[in-house]
């Protein structure tokens, strides 16, 4: 993998595609020759902000009320370079292996790729195991991420991810220009 790498997490059923396709432009006017990776959650919950769920931060959250979900993801609409993120936008690491497994194999497969990104940076062993025993990148194992909502924005740092739905066309400029940072 050659260049920068950045990260779109929570591309979900509540996303703004015309919105996040600005986006991608602005990023490719910036930083060109960036690869731009889609991260896709198949349930949402309707949240006018397109966040995968209303109530950020839900981090924390238990398990269960990340499953009352009212939108899916129609997978016609998925393009371009893409990672699961997921069925449901839960801490991989509050479940058993069971449920994890379901969770990345069917939405990979669902995406016909073989990238996961586990919700929140969030992993274990199990998480491990079942990537490494389907040929999936784990995205974060052998990499460290940084967030451009959080962090000054460094071009010359390989790994950045953001959630589009936090960012207008401006307020990303403003970040990759180096003018603004935590927007989050």
């Amino acid at each position: 993998m050659g260049g920068l790498v950045l990260r779109n997490d929570d591309v979900n059923p509540n996303t703004d595609f015309k919105d996040m396709a600005d986006l991608y432009c602005d990023i490719s006017e910036y930083i060109p020759n960036c690869r731009i990776i889609s991260c896709f959650n198949f349930f949402a919950r309707t949240c006018e902000s397109g966040s995968v769920y209303p109530c950020v931060p839900f981090k924390d959250r238990p398990v269960n009320w990340f499953y009352s979900v009212n939108r899916v993801l129609n997978p016609y609409l998925v393009s371009g370079d893409c990672a699961s993120h997921g069925l449901f936008h839960i801490d991989h690491t509050k479940v058993g292996r069971e449920t994890q497994e379901m969770s990345i194999l069917s939405s990979c497969n669902m995406l016909k790729v073989k990238t996961f990104v586990p919700p929140f940076n969030r992993f274990n062993e199990d998480t491990i195991d079942i990537c490494k025993e389907n040929d999936i990148w784990l995205v974060g194992l052998d990499e460290k991420w940084k967030s451009i909502e959080h962090e000054e924005f460094d071009p010359s740092y390989k790994y950045w991810y953001f959630h589009s739905w936090r960012f207008n066309q401006r307020s990303l400029r403003k970040v990759l220009s180096g003018s603004s940072v935590n927007v989050g």
